[in-house]
């Protein structure tokens, strides 16, 4: 019994380790259109200067949460 208890903390422990460690899907989505020229471009083109919109535009051009959206917007609107 004390030995499958052990694995089972063993298992736990490992796969928050891997949760911690891992780079989440929306995390890696946002990395990809981040580093993308073609984004950069889209984000010339269309950013309107009304946060709101641009923010609607982005989610659904990208796919992105809002929080990797107004990352985004943020980091362009740095670099103009």
């Amino acid at each position: 019994m004390w030995k499958f208890l052990w694995l089972v903390l063993v298992i736990a422990a490992w796969l928050a380790w891997l949760r911690n460690n891992s780079m989440s899907s929306a995390r890696f989505l946002y990395e990809s259109v981040k580093s993308n020229p073609k984004t950069h471009e889209w984000l010339r083109q269309n950013v309107s200067g009304n946060r709101i919109n641009d923010l609607v535009a982005i989610r659904q051009r990208f796919g992105l949460s809002l929080r990797y959206a107004k990352e985004l917007l943020d980091e362009f609107q740095a670099r103009r």
